[in-house]
């Protein structure tokens, strides 16, 4: 049996005040000082983890910046890093202006979570399409290689698609679930192909809409 741990990053700029995604590229918005912490808190837990780590990242530097962090509460661990693009953030197409930013974001309340598109940027459809790319492609193959716990430093909403992926849930199973808190982990198993979720996800109490920008 195989462990996978899904992580998102710590807190980041952006999420500690929004205004930041309109003044730099989301790729290189950084972690705050309280997401370092969180990070530090996430090696703590792997550390407890009997076994080495295959850690696959996105190229988001918060991300990176993340993974780093907890890999040096990993001591006497052995902590292989793979940076993956498949694993990137929903992409927005850039800075959008807040007042734009709010109406894509009820546009995407009355569409679907799931199949909205941002105008220029991805829907969690196209981000589903990376994720299971991913599971075939990078993830199955190191799982039946290797000895290695699997941890995967990415996103919220990526995060959340994945472990659609990884599942086969539905859309509707998708769109009623939470996404993950900053530093958030959710552990899987893995054993005879199979995938199983060990940790216990939020889930809405009812269906859409909800407050912006909580999603």
């Amino acid at each position: 049996m195989k462990k996978i741990f899904l992580i998102r990053h710590g807190c980041s700029a952006g999420n500690a005040d929004f205004t930041a995604y309109l003044k730099q590229p989301d790729y290189s918005i950084h972690l705050t000082e309280e997401g370092f912490r969180q990070a530090e808190g996430v090696g703590e837990t792997l550390s407890k983890v009997e076994g080495d780590f295959t850690c696959f990242v996105s190229n988001y530097h918060r991300a990176k910046q993340t993974l780093h962090t907890a890999a040096k509460k990993l001591v006497g661990k052995n902590v292989e890093e793979i940076e993956s693009c498949l694993l990137r953030e929903q992409e927005w197409c850039g800075a959008l202006g807040l007042e734009s930013s709010w109406e894509n974001e009820k546009q995407r309340v009355k569409i679907g979570v799931f199949c909205y598109r941002f105008p220029g940027g991805e829907s969690c459809a196209d981000v589903f399409n990376r994720c299971k790319m991913f599971k075939h492609f990078d993830l199955i193959p190191k799982l039946e290689s290797s000895e290695n716990n699997i941890a995967i430093f990415a996103h919220g909403m990526t995060n959340r698609v994945m472990l659609m992926a990884l599942l086969g849930l539905t859309v509707e199973e998708f769109e009623m679930m939470k996404n993950p808190k900053n530093c958030e982990i959710w552990e899987l198993n893995y054993e005879g192909g199979a995938f199983k979720l060990i940790t216990e996800v939020g889930k809405r109490k009812e269906s859409l809409p909800f407050p912006y920008p909580s999603i």
